[in-house]
Protein backbone atom coordinates (compact mmCIF):
# COMPACT_ATOMS: atom_id res chain seq x y z
CA UNK A 1 0.00 0.00 0.00
CA UNK A 2 2.50 2.31 0.97
CA UNK A 3 5.02 1.73 -1.97
CA UNK A 4 2.14 2.43 -4.17
CA UNK A 5 1.31 5.78 -2.91
CA UNK A 6 5.03 6.62 -3.15
CA UNK A 7 5.03 5.75 -6.91
CA UNK A 8 1.79 7.64 -7.12
CA UNK A 9 3.90 10.69 -5.15
CA UNK A 10 6.56 10.09 -7.84
CA UNK A 11 4.39 10.49 -10.92
CA UNK A 12 3.21 13.53 -9.36
CA UNK A 13 6.23 15.06 -8.93
CA UNK A 14 7.20 14.16 -11.81
CA UNK A 15 4.51 15.86 -14.07
CA UNK A 16 5.06 18.91 -11.69
CA UNK A 17 8.24 19.38 -12.77
CA UNK A 18 7.68 18.88 -16.26
CA UNK A 19 4.72 21.57 -16.14
CA UNK A 20 7.78 23.67 -14.08
CA UNK A 21 10.01 23.19 -16.71
CA UNK A 22 7.39 23.86 -19.58
CA UNK A 23 6.41 27.35 -18.03
CA UNK A 24 9.72 28.58 -17.40
CA UNK A 25 10.76 27.65 -21.14
CA UNK A 26 8.11 29.53 -22.04
CA UNK A 27 9.10 32.54 -20.06
CA UNK A 28 12.48 32.72 -20.70
CA UNK A 29 11.53 32.36 -24.28
CA UNK A 30 9.18 35.43 -24.15
CA UNK A 31 11.79 37.42 -22.01
CA UNK A 32 14.16 36.67 -24.42
CA UNK A 33 11.80 38.01 -27.79
CA UNK A 34 10.84 41.51 -25.69
CA UNK A 35 14.78 41.85 -24.77
CA UNK A 36 15.73 41.37 -28.91
CA UNK A 37 12.58 43.80 -29.74
CA UNK A 38 14.17 46.26 -26.74
CA UNK A 39 17.87 45.99 -28.14
CA UNK A 40 16.79 46.59 -32.18
CA UNK A 41 15.02 49.43 -30.73
CA UNK A 42 17.54 50.95 -29.01
CA UNK A 43 19.92 50.45 -31.94
CA UNK A 44 17.53 51.59 -34.63
CA UNK A 45 16.76 54.88 -32.37
CA UNK A 46 18.36 57.66 -34.30
CA UNK A 47 19.77 61.00 -32.55
CA UNK A 48 17.16 63.66 -33.91
CA UNK A 49 19.22 66.07 -36.67
CA UNK A 50 21.31 68.81 -35.71
CA UNK A 51 18.73 71.56 -37.38
CA UNK A 52 15.71 70.03 -35.12
CA UNK A 53 18.31 70.49 -32.36
CA UNK A 54 19.12 73.92 -32.58
CA UNK A 55 15.60 74.71 -33.43
CA UNK A 56 14.63 73.10 -30.29
CA UNK A 57 16.77 75.57 -28.42
CA UNK A 58 16.49 78.81 -29.82
CA UNK A 59 12.59 78.23 -28.92
CA UNK A 60 13.30 77.94 -25.52
CA UNK A 61 15.58 80.84 -25.64
CA UNK A 62 13.36 83.54 -27.20
CA UNK A 63 10.68 81.92 -24.89
CA UNK A 64 12.56 82.76 -22.02
CA UNK A 65 14.36 85.99 -23.30
CA UNK A 66 12.14 88.54 -24.41
CA UNK A 67 14.57 91.21 -24.92
CA UNK A 68 16.07 88.59 -27.11
CA UNK A 69 12.71 88.59 -29.00
CA UNK A 70 12.13 90.49 -32.43
CA UNK A 71 10.14 93.52 -31.02
CA UNK A 72 8.19 93.75 -34.32
CA UNK A 73 5.84 91.89 -36.58
CA UNK A 74 8.17 91.22 -39.76
CA UNK A 75 11.21 91.34 -38.05
CA UNK A 76 14.32 89.65 -38.07
CA UNK A 77 16.86 88.31 -35.49
CA UNK A 78 19.83 86.59 -35.68
CA UNK A 79 20.82 83.60 -32.96
CA UNK A 80 24.12 82.14 -32.81
CA UNK A 81 24.98 79.10 -31.61
CA UNK A 82 27.67 79.73 -29.48
CA UNK A 83 25.46 82.05 -27.56
CA UNK A 84 22.55 79.02 -27.17
CA UNK A 85 26.03 77.09 -26.11
CA UNK A 86 27.31 79.67 -23.73
CA UNK A 87 23.85 80.21 -22.39
CA UNK A 88 23.23 76.68 -21.88
CA UNK A 89 20.50 76.62 -23.73
CA UNK A 90 22.83 73.91 -26.26
CA UNK A 91 24.05 71.07 -24.17
CA UNK A 92 27.10 69.89 -26.45
CA UNK A 93 28.38 71.38 -29.47
CA UNK A 94 26.61 70.99 -32.77
CA UNK A 95 28.64 67.93 -35.33
CA UNK A 96 28.80 66.77 -38.17
CA UNK A 97 30.97 63.98 -39.48
CA UNK A 98 33.15 65.10 -36.67
CA UNK A 99 33.91 68.45 -37.98
CA UNK A 100 32.41 71.22 -35.35
CA UNK A 101 29.41 73.56 -36.66
CA UNK A 102 29.45 76.15 -34.15
CA UNK A 103 31.59 78.85 -35.34
CA UNK A 104 29.68 80.39 -38.29
CA UNK A 105 25.90 78.97 -37.49
CA UNK A 106 23.16 80.11 -36.63
CA UNK A 107 19.28 80.41 -36.70
CA UNK A 108 16.79 83.23 -38.05
CA UNK A 109 13.91 84.08 -35.90
CA UNK A 110 11.22 85.98 -37.77
CA UNK A 111 7.97 87.59 -36.02
CA UNK A 112 5.42 87.26 -38.50
CA UNK A 113 2.26 87.93 -35.98
CA UNK A 114 1.90 89.61 -32.18
CA UNK A 115 2.53 85.70 -30.50
CA UNK A 116 4.76 83.32 -33.49
CA UNK A 117 7.89 83.31 -34.67
CA UNK A 118 9.38 81.15 -37.63
CA UNK A 119 12.98 79.76 -37.34
CA UNK A 120 14.95 78.19 -40.30
CA UNK A 121 18.51 77.08 -39.01
CA UNK A 122 21.66 77.68 -40.92
CA UNK A 123 24.63 75.07 -40.00
CA UNK A 124 27.91 75.52 -41.53
CA UNK A 125 30.56 73.18 -40.36
CA UNK A 126 34.04 72.78 -40.98
CA UNK A 127 35.74 75.18 -43.18
CA UNK A 128 32.26 75.82 -44.91
CA UNK A 129 31.96 79.45 -44.34
CA UNK A 130 28.63 81.70 -44.21
CA UNK A 131 26.94 82.76 -47.69
CA UNK A 132 26.30 85.44 -48.62
CA UNK A 133 22.15 84.88 -49.59
CA UNK A 134 20.60 83.03 -47.32
CA UNK A 135 18.26 80.37 -48.94
CA UNK A 136 15.07 81.09 -47.65
CA UNK A 137 11.76 78.91 -48.11
CA UNK A 138 9.40 80.16 -50.79
CA UNK A 139 5.82 79.97 -51.41
CA UNK A 140 4.55 78.99 -54.82
CA UNK A 141 1.43 78.57 -56.71
CA UNK A 142 0.07 76.25 -59.10
CA UNK A 143 -2.96 77.02 -61.16
CA UNK A 144 -4.85 74.61 -63.09
CA UNK A 145 -8.39 74.69 -65.31
CA UNK A 146 -10.76 72.31 -64.47
CA UNK A 147 -14.14 71.59 -66.43
CA UNK A 148 -17.39 71.12 -65.29
CA UNK A 149 -16.93 67.42 -64.30
CA UNK A 150 -13.85 68.42 -62.37
CA UNK A 151 -11.36 66.89 -64.59
CA UNK A 152 -7.90 68.87 -65.61
CA UNK A 153 -8.42 70.77 -68.77
CA UNK A 154 -5.22 70.63 -70.45
CA UNK A 155 -5.75 72.06 -73.58
CA UNK A 156 -8.93 73.93 -74.59
CA UNK A 157 -8.45 76.24 -71.20
CA UNK A 158 -11.84 77.24 -70.94
CA UNK A 159 -11.98 80.76 -69.32
CA UNK A 160 -15.76 81.36 -69.69
CA UNK A 161 -16.94 77.80 -68.45
CA UNK A 162 -14.17 76.37 -66.44
CA UNK A 163 -12.86 76.68 -62.97
CA UNK A 164 -9.53 78.23 -61.78
CA UNK A 165 -7.91 75.31 -59.65
CA UNK A 166 -5.17 77.61 -57.50
CA UNK A 167 -2.73 75.36 -55.21
CA UNK A 168 -1.18 77.67 -52.64
CA UNK A 169 2.05 76.48 -50.80
CA UNK A 170 4.02 78.26 -48.01
CA UNK A 171 7.46 76.42 -48.90
CA UNK A 172 9.24 73.82 -46.66
CA UNK A 173 11.82 74.33 -44.55
CA UNK A 174 15.18 72.33 -43.93
CA UNK A 175 13.86 69.84 -41.65
CA UNK A 176 11.28 68.80 -44.03
CA UNK A 177 8.33 70.72 -42.64
CA UNK A 178 5.92 72.52 -44.67
CA UNK A 179 5.45 76.78 -43.90
CA UNK A 180 2.77 77.84 -43.54
CA UNK A 181 1.10 80.41 -45.30
CA UNK A 182 0.57 84.81 -43.91
CA UNK A 183 -1.99 85.82 -46.58
CA UNK A 184 -2.33 86.19 -50.09
CA UNK A 185 -4.24 88.70 -53.09
CA UNK A 186 -5.13 88.47 -56.52
CA UNK A 187 -5.71 90.52 -59.52
CA UNK A 188 -7.30 90.17 -62.95
CA UNK A 189 -6.53 92.23 -65.73
CA UNK A 190 -7.51 92.07 -69.45
CA UNK A 191 -6.16 92.99 -72.66
CA UNK A 192 -8.67 93.49 -75.36
CA UNK A 193 -7.95 92.81 -78.95
CA UNK A 194 -7.75 96.62 -80.11
CA UNK A 195 -5.16 97.21 -76.72
CA UNK A 196 -1.78 97.01 -76.38
CA UNK A 197 -2.02 97.15 -72.56
CA UNK A 198 -3.61 95.33 -70.12
CA UNK A 199 -6.16 97.03 -67.85
CA UNK A 200 -7.07 96.24 -64.08
CA UNK A 201 -9.99 95.03 -63.79
CA UNK A 202 -10.41 93.87 -60.36
CA UNK A 203 -8.29 93.48 -57.13
CA UNK A 204 -9.01 91.39 -54.51
CA UNK A 205 -8.17 92.34 -50.61
CA UNK A 206 -5.33 91.16 -48.63
CA UNK A 207 -6.84 88.14 -47.09
CA UNK A 208 -5.57 85.92 -44.20
CA UNK A 209 -4.28 82.30 -44.47
CA UNK A 210 -4.54 81.16 -40.72
CA UNK A 211 -0.79 80.22 -41.34
CA UNK A 212 -2.49 77.12 -43.17
CA UNK A 213 0.24 75.21 -45.05
CA UNK A 214 -1.07 74.63 -48.27
CA UNK A 215 -4.57 76.45 -49.85
CA UNK A 216 -6.93 74.49 -52.36
CA UNK A 217 -8.77 77.80 -53.97
CA UNK A 218 -11.44 77.61 -56.57
CA UNK A 219 -12.04 80.26 -58.69
CA UNK A 220 -14.69 81.07 -61.78
CA UNK A 221 -13.25 84.33 -63.88
CA UNK A 222 -16.21 84.92 -65.01
CA UNK A 223 -17.42 85.80 -61.18
CA UNK A 224 -15.07 88.94 -61.00
CA UNK A 225 -14.96 90.37 -64.93
CA UNK A 226 -16.65 90.93 -68.12
CA UNK A 227 -15.66 88.25 -70.33
CA UNK A 228 -16.70 89.10 -73.91
CA UNK A 229 -14.18 90.98 -76.72
CA UNK A 230 -11.02 90.03 -74.80
CA UNK A 231 -8.00 88.49 -76.42
CA UNK A 232 -5.87 88.01 -73.58
CA UNK A 233 -6.39 87.91 -69.71
CA UNK A 234 -3.58 88.30 -67.19
CA UNK A 235 -3.86 86.84 -62.87
CA UNK A 236 -2.17 88.07 -60.66
CA UNK A 237 -1.23 86.32 -57.38
CA UNK A 238 0.70 87.24 -54.49
CA UNK A 239 1.25 84.96 -51.61
CA UNK A 240 3.53 85.48 -48.28
CA UNK A 241 4.71 82.30 -46.15
CA UNK A 242 5.40 82.65 -42.48
CA UNK A 243 9.12 83.30 -43.18
CA UNK A 244 8.36 86.56 -44.62
CA UNK A 245 9.21 86.14 -47.89
CA UNK A 246 6.58 87.17 -50.42
CA UNK A 247 6.30 86.47 -54.14
CA UNK A 248 3.76 87.46 -57.20
CA UNK A 249 3.27 84.85 -59.60
CA UNK A 250 1.68 85.77 -63.04
CA UNK A 251 -0.49 83.86 -65.45
CA UNK A 252 -1.13 84.62 -69.09
CA UNK A 253 -4.82 83.18 -70.20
Amino acid sequence: MNNKIRKNHIKISLIELFCTVIVLGTLLAMGIVGLSDLTSKMNNKKELPNEEIVVKACKKFINENFEERPKNIGEVKYIKLNDLKLKKYLKKDIKKNNSLCMKNSYIRVYKYSNNNYSYIPYIYCGSESKQNIELIPEPTVEIKFMDKNNEIDYKKRDIINNNLLINLNGGMNKTSEYIGIDNYNFKISTKEASKNDYLEKYSSENIKANYEEKINLTKKLSDYIEITNIESIKFEITIKNIVGIEKTYTFYF
